[in-house]
C-alpha cells in the first residue's frame, strides 16, 4: 500500500510539474496586428494541457501562428520537447516568412533529439501588407479558409511528415491571398473529439454552422460562438482531448 500510495504522489508531482511547464509556454497574450483581428480559446483537458498554439511576430509585415501537439502521452517528457518546439520554431522563424522552410528547420533541430515521440503541427504565415496567407501542415489538421464572398469553406494543406520523424524532410505550401472580411479558422483534433450523450462527435460540418452563421462578428464573439456550441453539445460530457480553437479575420 506504502509503494502504491509513493507511486501515486510522483504521479501526481510529474502532472503538477508538467502543466506548470506546459503553462509557462503559452502566449500570454494575443498581438495585436494591422489589419488581422486574431482570437483564441484554449481549454485542456483534465486541467493539464496537451496542445501547443503560438503567435510569432516574423517582422513589420509578416506574423506566424501555429496549433498542434505531441503525439505521445501527456508527461513531463512531451512538456520539455514542447518547450524545445516553442525555441525553435522561434528562431526558425525570426526573418522567414516561408512556413514550409521554418519546418523544415525545426524538423531538422528535433530530430537530432533523442526523443521516443514526434509532433504535429499547422504553421500559418500572414502578409498583412500583400493580404496573403500561406499554410504548411506536418501530419495536422488543414486550415479552413472561409472567403468574404462564398457560402462554403475551402481547406489549404500541404504534405509533410510529424515533426521528429525523420531529418531533412520537405514540408509542401499552400497559399491564397485574403481579402476584407475572410476568415482564417485552426483548431485541434480536440474539438471533434467532443462526444454528446449519445456518443456523437461534433463534426467538421457543426464548426462549419457555427461560424458561417457568425461570419460578421469579430474573431473573439466567432471563437466564443463555438465554445458555447462545444460546450451546449457535449452537455456534461467530460471532455476527451485539449481544445484549442483560433480565429482570424482580415480587417
Amino acid at each position: 500500500i506504502q509503494q502504491d500510495q509513493l507511486a501515486l504522489q510522483e504521479i501526481g508531482g510529474n502532472a503538477r510539474l508538467r502543466k506548470a511547464l506546459i503553462d509557462a509556454l503559452y502566449p500570454r497574450e494575443q498581438p495585436k496586428t494591422e489589419g488581422l483581428d486574431l482570437a483564441y480559446f484554449y481549454l485542456p483537458a483534465c486541467g493539464v494541457g496537451g496542445n501547443y498554439f503560438d503567435f510569432i511576430e516574423i517582422d513589420a509585415s509578416h506574423i506566424g501562428i501555429l496549433v498542434g501537439n505531441v503525439f505521445e502521452k501527456p508527461d513531463v517528457k512531451s512538456a520539455i520537447l514542447l518547450a524545445m518546439l516553442r525555441s525553435a520554431f522561434r528562431m526558425a522563424s525570426a526573418g522567414e516568412p516561408n512556413p514550409a522552410k521554418v519546418l523544415k528547420a525545426v524538423n531538422n533541430f528535433i530530430s537530432k533529439e533523442n526523443f521516443d515521440r514526434f509532433a504535429v503541427f499547422s504553421y500559418i504565415v500572414c502578409n498583412t501588407v500583400k493580404k496573403t496567407v500561406s499554410v504548411s501542415t506536418a501530419g495536422y489538421r488543414p486550415v479552413g479558409i472561409l472567403k468574404a464572398s462564398a457560402a462554403k469553406f475551402d481547406y489549404l494543406h500541404s504534405e509533410g511528415l510529424g515533426l521528429g520523424i525523420m531529418a531533412d524532410t520537405d514540408f509542401g505550401i499552400s497559399s491564397c491571398r485574403l481579402e476584407t472580411g475572410d476568415l482564417i479558422v485552426m483548431c485541434s483534433g480536440g474539438v471533434l473529439e467532443t462526444r454528446n450523450l449519445t456518443g456523437q462527435k461534433f463534426r467538421v460540418e457543426d464548426m462549419e454552422k457555427v461560424v458561417l452563421d457568425n461570419r460578421a462578428r469579430t474573431s473573439a464573439e466567432i471563437v466564443d460562438r463555438i465554445r458555447k456550441s462545444l460546450v451546449s453539445f457535449s452537455a456534461g460530457v467530460a471532455q476527451q482531448d485539449d481544445i484549442t480553437v483560433l480565429a482570424v479575420k482580415v480587417k
